[in-house]
């Protein structure tokens, strides 16, 4: 998991070093927030640059799983309690 960022390849790519150096299978490379969807007119903004997630794969030799964008909408459910991945796939908890 990466985020488009050179700074955040860095770290990923430690990681991802490390895992194989103790012959840990890598199953491929996610780019988390590869762009913020406009909630209007849907357009995409890459606000954190692109491209972070296909270097990082080539880098590891890996496959490029998938990119995962940001909305409004998943920015504003998403809580300690309701981490990002469930904010886009099932409705919010109800609330306390």
């Amino acid at each position: 998991m990466t985020t488009p960022q050179p700074s955040a390849q860095t770290v990923a790519s430690r990681a991802g070093r490390m895992a194989r150096d103790m012959r840990m299978p890598i199953a491929g490379v996610v780019e988390n927030m590869s762009a913020l969807a406009c909630a209007g007119c849907g357009e995409r903004t890459a606000l954190f640059g692109a491209g972070g997630g296909r270097l990082l794969a080539d880098e590891l030799g890996t496959e490029l799983l998938g990119r995962s964008r940001s909305t409004p909408r998943c920015a504003r459910r998403v809580t300690p309690a309701f981490p990002w991945w469930c904010a886009i796939a099932a409705p919010p908890p109800p609330s306390p």
